[in-house]
């Protein structure tokens, strides 16, 4: 009698799954901090159009992109803060798409969360079609604040020749200080992380 070998296929580069938020892990050494307007900001929009943001971890949950749609989600979460589709369906943020990188070593994963947050910045607008795509949603009555724009400041800027742009004054920003609170517990952690948020207070997760 033969026997088949059952050969164990090893587990795929990445892998979408769906996981909650609040199980996910930030990198301890994020450098970018999300204040709490930019993350009540995001928590609103997603609860407007729905969560279409992927958050990137490695194979032990940990977050190498996607810390401020973490947070929003478990703001919405702790909110009772739900997205309706138009055909009444409920989505709510309990679990959050998630695609699981693995195989990075710790300066792959290092220089993954810099460029993640870096390289985006390197992107310049669109002005015209920007300006084009706002204001029909304007004209639709949307509310152009869930997409991050104040449509109080306006959106068209006058045309500057190179020796007709203001002098560029420096301000200097006021020193920040830091309150470090020491938890027992992951637990503790998320809790008095989420009252610090409700109180406005901007401050983010930080492992040891």
């Amino acid at each position: 009698m033969t026997r088949k070998r059952t050969v164990k296929q090893p587990a795929p580069m990445m892998e979408l799954a769906h996981k909650d938020p609040r199980e996910l892990t930030p990198y301890p050494d994020n450098s970018k901090i999300h204040p709490t307007t930019q993350i009540k900001a995001i928590a609103d929009s997603m609860a407007a159009i729905g969560n279409n943001r992927t958050v990137i971890v490695d194979e032990n949950d940990i977050v190498l992109a996607g810390h401020g749609t973490r947070i929003a989600a478990i703001f919405n979460i702790e909110n009772g803060k739900v997205f309706t589709r138009d055909d009444g369906t409920v989505e709510s943020f309990d679990t959050i798409p998630v695609i699981i990188r693995r195989g990075l070593n710790e300066q792959q994963k290092r220089a993954y969360v810099i460029a993640d947050n870096k390289l985006a910045e390197l992107s310049i607008w669109d002005d015209k079609s920007l300006n084009s795509e706002l204001d029909a949603l304007e004209d639709q009555g949307f509310n152009l604040q869930l997409v991050g724009i104040d449509s109080d400041l306006g959106l068209d800027e006058p045309d500057m020749d190179s020796d007709d742009l203001p002098e560029l004054e420096i301000e200097v920003m006021p020193p920040s200080y830091r309150v470090v609170v020491e938890c027992a517990s992951e637990d503790e952690q998320r809790q008095v992380h989420a009252d610090l948020v409700r109180q406005g207070h901007e401050c983010k997760l930080v492992s040891k």
